[in-house]
């Protein structure tokens, strides 16, 4: 029997072969090379790159975007706010009565009536202040309030002299000066004059510092005392 054979298709046959085993071989390093860029990413980002504490840098990276985005509040911040009322005052007016006596402090020479003016009140510059933000505390201390201006108001003082003799030309001065004394002396003992000033300049702090210290980040308590 005679056999025929074609040699065209036995060599279409092993081209198509070989092509076959080209795609799979192409496939197949395709997805090896897929396989060891996914490995070698995860050992990159999870065993490599540890940061100090032992996070990867994903983690690190998160933390410090997080850090960078919290408030922290300063000395300098807070000394600001307070340049918009540098003192906390009280203005209280003041009618008394004064009495002039002699050298040997027996007899009276005079009463002298007057009218002062005296300011008490808080420097803000003295505030003492403690920043906490680890904790998000703001702590205030002021200073205890104080007498900050005082005067007399000459035109209306008024005399009634025990004798005209005592009415001289130095009078005015020696009563004003007379007058100024007896205030001092007074406000000595007007403790609740500056236990009320105390109250009223911690009322402004927390008025100038408070919403502000609120808007930046409400976590944070704010203590004044």
């Amino acid at each position: 029997m005679f056999m025929y054979y074609d040699d065209d298709e036995e060599i279409r046959k092993e081209k198509k072969l070989d092509f076959k085993l080209t795609k799979n071989l192409i496939i197949t390093i395709i997805v090896l090379v897929l396989l060891l860029a996914a490995a070698f990413t995860f050992i990159y980002f999870h065993n490599i790159k540890k940061d100090n504490d032992g996070k990867g840098v994903v983690e690190t990276l998160i933390d410090q975007g997080t850090k960078e985005a919290e408030v922290t509040f300063t000395e300098s911040q807070l000394a600001e706010i307070f340049k918009i009322s540098e003192l906390s005052t009280a203005t209280y007016t003041y009618n008394s009565i004064a009495s002039a006596y002699d050298e040997e402090a027996q007899t009276v020479r005079y009463h002298v009536s007057y009218e002062g003016t005296v300011k008490v009140g808080v420097d803000f510059s003295d505030i003492a202040m403690e920043i906490d933000n680890e904790n998000k505390l703001i702590k205030l201390t002021l200073p205890e309030a104080e007498v900050l201006d005082m005067s007399i108001d000459a035109g209306t003082m008024d005399y009634i002299f025990t004798s005209e003799i005592y009415n001289t030309e130095t009078i005015t001065q020696e009563a004003y000066n007379l007058s100024c004394l007896d205030l001092k002396c007074k406000l000595e003992n007007e403790e609740q004059l500056y236990v009320t000033a105390k109250e009223n300049a911690i009322d402004t702090v927390e008025a100038l510092i408070k919403p502000w210290v609120e808007q930046m980040d409400a976590d944070y308590t704010v203590s004044i005392r």
